[in-house]
């Protein structure tokens, strides 16, 4: 049996971003396993989930000297990497260290490639990562990165819905934080649009990771909890599951919102200075909304507009 390894570092975006490559390496080789090198928290959304078999842990210390010019790695992660076929490695690599240090250490077949888009070229990274794949010989046919929730995941959703009532109603989901405070439409905003659909439509759903603690307690206590509920720091497949359920999602420039398109959820996505030619969700309901001019303050976009925008993308067509 063939056996393809997939090195992936990077944010949740970063790696929903890499998921076409994962449904090329299974199309093109149905019989192969492909495994996992990467971060645990975030690679769990593709092992045993369709896209991966197995995951190996990347932040481990054992592996700090594949990113060390002239590195040797121990003879437990040379043996490991030996016993692939073929190894793509998505990381970003200059200088070549990487690369050699896996051919050191006998990955054979050895595709490098950058996942980081060339500025001012305007490229979607999902893009800019294909054709290197295709370069190497391995065509991206589907370019809208798809998660597949596991049963279990879903059970586990459903258990959530049903417990607490979220799923009673048509439930919202609103993601009102990301890895950066500038990328973030004010928290009010996120509180007025999810006072307003609890008041005329339903149900909503406030998500938030363990760096939005403070945010998501400030909207607790600013909404309550009356058709208003809260998820916080569940795993990332418990979190794609339950987003699956959602009848929308409004989040900013964030692996969050990444995750929502990614599981198929109409997603409103809040960009403000990033560039969404490159950057913004792939799929069939996603629509991208920013100030105008683009890179204007975010703060000039009001919670009226952007309950305009989620109801017209929930529209059935």
């Amino acid at each position: 049996m063939k056996r393809i390894l997939v090195i992936r570092g990077g944010a949740i975006g970063d790696f929903i971003f890499t998921l076409p490559v994962f449904e090329a390496l299974k199309m093109s080789n149905p019989d192969a396993e492909v495994d996992v090198l990467g971060y645990a928290g975030i690679a769990e959304l593709a092992v045993g989930r369709r896209h991966a078999a197995h995951l190996r842990r990347v932040d481990g210390a054992e592996w700090a000297a594949l990113f060390s010019p002239g590195g040797r790695l121990g003879d437990a992660e040379r043996r490991y990497l030996s016993g692939f076929d073929e190894t793509y490695c998505i990381w970003p690599d200059a200088d070549g260290v990487i690369g050699e240090n896996l051919r050191r250490a006998g990955s054979p077949n050895v595709v490098s490639v950058d996942p980081t888009p060339v500025e001012g070229k305007g490229v979607h990274v999902v893009d800019h990562i294909a054709r290197q794949c295709e370069k190497a010989g391995l065509e991206i046919r589907h370019r809208e990165p798809h998660l597949y929730p596991s049963e279990r995941d879903r059970i586990w959703a459903e258990r959530y819905m049903r417990v607490t009532g979220a799923g009673d109603r048509p439930l919202l989901a609103l993601s009102p934080g990301s890895g950066s405070p500038g990328k973030n439409w004010p928290a009010e905003h996120y509180a007025a649009v999810a006072r307003h659909w609890a008041k005329r439509r339903g149900h909503a759903l406030i998500v938030s990771g363990p760096a939005e603690e403070k945010m998501a307690g400030e909207l607790r206590r600013s909404l309550g909890e009356d058709r208003v509920f809260f998820l916080s720091n569940e795993p990332l497949p418990c979190l794609a599951a339950t987003l699956e359920r959602c009848e929308g999602f409004i989040g900013n420039d964030s692996g969050i919102t990444h995750m929502a398109a990614a599981v198929r959820t109409p997603t409103l996505a809040i960009f403000g200075r990033t560039n969404p030619a490159v950057w913004q969700p792939r799929a069939p309901r996603v629509k991208v909304l920013q100030p105008a001019p683009p890179g204007a303050d975010l703060t000039t976009l009001r919670p009226a507009e952007v309950l305009r925008e989620v109801e017209a993308l929930l529209r059935p067509a």
